[in-house]
């Protein structure tokens, strides 16, 4: 998978959108990429966040460590 590939499957991950297929292989990109995972770091607080405060949930104080979880 390309980091351009990868990128594009940023959202659809956080919001449980791909295949099985699809998800080991963004998994399998962005724990060898630092530059897609730091991308996706940025995007998982950011969309993570936005969903909490819709849904008027508390927010998180650690969104590193879930997104370390779901890429496992």
């Amino acid at each position: 998978m390309t980091c351009e590939m990868a990128q594009g499957k940023i959202t659809p991950f956080i919001n449980d959108q791909l295949t099985v297929q699809e998800l080991e292989e963004f998994i399998c990109h962005v724990k060898n990429c630092r530059a897609c995972k730091d991308e996706l770091a940025v995007y998982y607080a950011l969309i993570t966040a936005m969903k909490q405060l819709d849904e008027d949930s508390d927010l998180s104080d650690n969104y590193i460590a879930e997104l370390e979880a779901k890429l496992l």
